[in-house]
């Protein structure tokens, strides 16, 4: 019964989100969507940033299981591909969904530490990350500056997609910013233009609607 109430809230939430926005989105419309008291949400949650975080941590979960999918049909072997294969994938959907990409940046601009909170919760649960299983961080990494680095990364995406959708800057070059702070950030070396260009191209011919509808399936309620 408690995951079932835990689920209409994450449900109700997801759906006011992207109808909304996160900003305009009160505790109290949501307890009011499900039902419920404001109080009972707060049993099962412990507030709105709370709920934001599982949603966008089930996307993220999704969009790497999805990458896993394209990059083993495609021999995507390298961790420097597969990690591009993953950003251009996330960009790819932040385009084709805008009204959940208006949801993410909104949520990461209210906390703005909260998508490397994420990375970081899903690594001491999993033993693995979007970091470290991507970029093949090394061991001897702490877990400070490992913090730091996805901090610097979650930043980036978040100014990255809010160009995105308001028209200032191409998908390709989004794609080409944020795969060279990736280098830069991992290996400490920025990639010339050409080879930004040229691996965007590539990464961007994997990637296929049904890839997009399917992350899209994954990770809504």
């Amino acid at each position: 019964m408690a995951a079932g109430i835990k689920d209409k809230i994450l449900g109700e939430s997801y759906s006011l989100f992207l109808e909304r926005g996160y900003s305009q989105t009160t505790l109290r419309a949501i307890a009011e969507a499900c039902g419920i008291t404001h109080a009972n949400v707060l049993y099962h949650f412990k507030g709105k940033e709370d709920i934001a975080r599982q949603i966008i941590g089930r996307y993220l979960n999704t969009l790497k299981t999805e990458a896993d999918w394209i990059a083993a049909r495609h021999a995507v072997r390298t961790s420097p591909a597969f990690a591009s294969l993953f950003w251009v994938t996330h960009l790819c959907y932040m385009t084709e969904y805008p009204e959940f990409a208006r949801f993410f940046v909104d949520a990461l601009w209210q906390q703005r530490e909260l998508l490397a909170d994420i990375i970081l919760q899903i690594q001491e649960e999993q033993g693995t990350t979007p970091m470290s299983a991507l970029f093949n961080v090394k061991e001897r990494e702490s877990h400070k500056l490992l913090a730091w680095k996805t901090g610097v990364l979650s930043d980036a995406d978040y100014r990255s997609i809010e160009m995105l959708l308001s028209g200032m800057i191409t998908l390709r070059e989004a794609a080409c910013y944020m795969l060279a702070l990736l280098s830069l950030l991992f290996t400490g070396k920025k990639p010339p233009r050409t080879t930004l260009e040229r691996d965007v191209s590539l990464m961007l011919d994997l990637i296929e609607p049904e890839n997009l509808k399917r992350i899209h399936a994954g990770c809504s309620f």
